[in-house]
C-alpha cells in the first residue's frame, strides 16, 4: 500500500499551517508539519528525528549514513504507517501525503531534495508576496510566542496580540535576506515539478487556490473546506506596528514601499 509524496515548500511566517492544514481537507490526502525539525520533534507526528530515535540501528544510521537514512525514512513514509492516520479508511482512502519543509531544514539535509527529484516528487511553493507584512510576523511570534491560533482553540477571540516593533536600521536587510529566501526556493524548484501558490489568493479565496492545488494533483474538487487557523494580524499595518510612522520613512523610496500600500487585512 504505497502513494505519491509531495513537498508544500516555504519559508517561516508565510501561511504554511494554514495550507497544509486546509489540504487535509482533501480525504486523500495527508499533509504533515516540519517532519524535518529537529527541536520539538516529539510533538510532530512522523518525525525524521523522532524515526531517528525509534531505534539504535537508526540513531546510527542517521549519524553515520545520513543520506541513507533519510531515504529510507522517505520510503517508508511512502508506505503510508499506520502511525499517520486515525482509522485504516482513512489510510485505505490516502493517495497522496507531504510534509512541509522550510528552506533552513532543506539545506540542513540536502538528501530531503535529491530524492525528491529523482522520484519526481511534486512541489507546492507557498509564496507571501509582502515581505514586511512577513517581518511583521516574524517579531510578533518572537515576542508574543503564540505562532498560531487554531479555529478549535475556543480561547483564540480572546488573545490580545502585542504590537511590534519593527527596528529601522535593520528592516531593509532583514527584508533583503526574506527576499533572497523566496528566491533561492525558486532557484532550488526551477528544475523540479512545482507551482506556486500566494499566500495573499490563499487567505482572499481559500477553497478556490486549494482545488487548483487538487488539479495539480490529478484529484477531484472539494465544495467545503476545514480551515484550521484564525487570522492572527490586526486590520491594518498602522495598528500592527508601534513605530509605524518611522516605518514609513524607512522604506519610502525603496522597492519595499509598495508594500506599504497594499494595507489590507490579509
Amino acid at each position: 500500500m504505497s502513494c505519491k509524496l509531495f513537498i508544500t515548500a516555504s519559508i517561516q511566517r508565510t501561511g504554511s499551517t494554514l495550507l497544509t492544514g486546509s489540504l487535509n481537507s482533501h480525504p486523500q490526502i495527508k499533509c504533515l508539519s516540519e517532519l524535518f525539525m529537529d527541536n520539538n520533534f516529539d510533538k510532530i507526528v512522523g518525525s525524521y528525528q523522532g524515526y531517528i530515535r525509534r531505534s539504535f540501528l537508526n540513531r546510527l544510521m542517521g549519524t553515520f549514513w545520513k543520506n541513507r537514512s533519510i531515504k529510507i525514512f522517505l520510503d517508508e513514509l511512502g508506505t503510508k504507517p499506520k502511525n499517520l492516520f486515525k482509522t485504516e479508511t482513512q489510510r485505505r482512502q490516502c493517495t497522496h501525503i507531504g510534509f512541509k519543509l522550510m528552506l533552513n531544514h532543506a539545506r540542513n539535509y540536502p538528501a530531503i531534495l535529491r530524492y525528491a527529484r529523482s522520484h519526481d516528487m511534486a512541489f507546492i511553493h507557498l509564496v507571501r508576496k509582502n515581505l514586511l507584512k512577513t517581518e511583521i510576523s516574524r517579531v510578533r511570534n518572537q515576542v508574543s510566542k503564540i505562532p498560531h491560533l487554531f479555529v478549535k482553540d475556543k480561547n483564540a477571540k480572546r488573545y490580545r496580540l502585542p504590537r511590534v516593533f519593527l527596528d529601522p536600521g535593520s528592516l531593509i536587510a532583514r527584508l533583503d535576506r526574506i527576499d533572497g529566501q523566496n528566491k533561492a526556493w525558486q532557484q532550488e524548484l526551477a528544475k523540479s515539478r512545482s507551482m506556486t501558490v500566494y499566500y495573499e489568493d490563499l487567505a482572499k479565496d481559500p477553497l478556490a487556490e486549494i482545488n487548483r492545488i487538487h488539479i495539480f494533483f490529478d484529484l477531484d474538487k472539494i465544495e467545503q473546506l476545514i480551515i484550521p487557523t484564525r487570522k492572527m494580524s490586526p486590520a491594518s499595518l498602522a495598528q500592527a506596528v508601534e513605530n509605524y510612522d518611522e516605518v514609513v520613512a524607512t522604506l519610502r523610496g525603496t522597492p519595499y514601499e509598495p508594500f506599504l500600500l497594499s494595507d489590507n487585512n490579509l
